[in-house]
């Protein structure tokens, strides 16, 4: 409906990255309103027995890119049984 010109909507730049290069889209900045953050959470299960050697390698490049939280422990996240 954005792009038809009906209205506006709040995307994750990564989902519109090719439409805002283009010019189909624009990008505004909403004033008086804070910076809007969205989390994003990777699970595993910890037996891993069938996991993929692509499957290893996702996890491995997401922890080379996650960013320092409380929750984490010293070797990735910290589990709770």
């Amino acid at each position: 409906m954005v792009l038809a010109g009906l209205g506006v909507a709040l995307l994750p730049t990564t989902a519109v990255a090719g439409e805002l290069r283009s010019g189909a889209l624009h990008r505004i900045e909403l004033i008086g309103t804070p910076r809007i953050e969205r989390r994003i959470a990777a699970l595993r299960r910890l037996d891993g027995e069938d996991r993929t050697p692509a499957a290893t390698a996702f996890w491995a490049l997401l922890q080379r890119h996650e960013e320092p939280t409380p929750e984490r422990g010293p070797n990735g996240p910290t589990v709770s049984r």
